[in-house]
């Protein structure tokens, strides 16, 4: 999932687009499906130029088969990639090329109506430029300029044509119309870049929030949303090999509901669950931003206290116990007080995890054995 977002992340930073417009046997479909319509459509318009007498008959019927060309030879590409397991394969650089050698050529064979072919051009920026990034999109338009520049300074020693302008209100028309078909094919192109734009953002929005889940249900205990064991112990590592380098102090609690058992056997598990979550909701309030709270396993709980003396660590568990005890239980086991007990420990230099995690067991099971419902520090010795 990482992986998909900092793919996304990319393509933001380039501006291209990522899925679902590059790859895809539905995308690239859909691509030369669009492309034949906007051939077949200038085809029309080039069957009515020569009606009206301005060009020859051969040349819609060329751009016909040019059509027709393009659409076969990328196919074919893609069939090609598809089993070399290129399935992002677009070729949209050269499908912009032919494209624009397509439109120079008919330059060429039509100079009357040149100024149609070069605009046809802005329609196929407008759709190559969805998939490309602002560098590939950049090459491609001063290759573009160059060609067109080349094409252009050609003319005069093939054709000797003054600028077209229409001749009667049938051609006045027909070019408006035309040029009217270039602006809205610009038009919705964009407005489509715009929309897989927009749900792209959704898209990359409602996967950072899946593997935001996914994270969370990793680290984090189902049933009282407290970080887990596998989330904590890495945490009191890195705590361990602060306080061995010098930066700071640390404290450890381990904490344990008294009598739990009892609770689930005479109110029932469910009951049991919803005590726990209380009990961790209780505790949460009363921590400190810095304090990292994990259910160790069962009613078994782990603080970690970063930046914390084994002094200041006793009036924070003596204040999480307090809570506790005064929180009201009445409407979830009537009759029976729910308390913890706390064993506190300081981390020192010359600790390992299992030494830490052994201190502080030891002192729960003093504060056990004194009677329960509270507190016992045991420091490094």
């Amino acid at each position: 999932m990482s992986t998909v977002l900092e793919s996304g992340a990319k393509h933001a930073r380039s501006g291209a687009l990522p899925a679902p417009w590059e790859g895809g046997h539905r995308t690239r479909l859909t691509m030369l499906v669009a492309v034949g319509v906007s051939y077949a459509l200038d085809a029309v318009f080039l069957a009515c130029f020569w009606w009206l007498g301005r060009i020859e008959l051969s040349l819609p019927l060329l751009y016909v088969a040019a059509g027709l060309g393009h659409i076969l030879l990328f196919t074919l590409a893609f069939r090609i990639g598809d089993a070399r397991g290129q399935r992002d394969l677009l070729l949209t650089e050269w499908q912009m090329a032919a494209a624009i050698a397509v439109q120079l050529g008919a330059v060429l064979l039509a100079p009357w109506i040149k100024a149609y072919f070069l605009c046809i051009i802005f329609v196929v920026f407008a759709f190559g430029t969805l998939s490309l990034s602002v560098r590939r999109a950049l090459l491609m338009w001063l290759g573009t300029c160059a060609m067109t520049a080349l094409t252009l300074q050609w003319l005069p020693s093939q054709h000797t044509v003054p600028v077209s302008i229409p001749a009667n209100a049938r051609e006045a028309v027909l070019v408006g119309v035309a040029y009217a078909s270039i602006l809205l094919r610009c038009l919705l192109l964009n407005h489509y870049g715009t929309l897989l734009r927009t749900r792209l953002i959704q898209r990359q929005r409602k996967l950072t929030e899946e593997v935001e889940a996914v994270h969370r249900l990793a680290s984090h205990d189902l049933l009282t949303g407290a970080l887990n064991r596998h989330a904590m112990l890495p945490l009191l590592e890195g705590q361990i090999q602060l306080v061995q380098r010098g930066r700071q102090v640390c404290a450890l609690a381990l904490i344990d509901l008294d009598h739990f058992k009892r609770v689930n056997d005479n109110h029932g598990h469910l009951t049991g669950d919803q005590v726990l979550c209380r009990v961790v909701d209780t505790m949460a309030a009363t921590l400190r931003p810095s304090d990292k709270l994990a259910r160790y396993g069962g009613e078994e709980f782990l603080l970690l206290m970063p930046a914390t003396t084994l002094a200041e660590a006793e009036v924070v568990l003596e204040r999480v116990r307090a809570a506790v005890a005064l929180q009201h239980w009445q409407d979830l086991v009537p009759g029976w007080p729910i308390t913890l007990s706390a064993g506190i420990t300081n981390v020192h230099p010359s600790d390992r995890l299992d030494d830490v995690l052994a201190r502080a067991d030891t002192s729960l099971y003093q504060a056990k054995n004194g009677g329960r419902n509270r507190c016992v520090s045991l420091p490094w010795q």
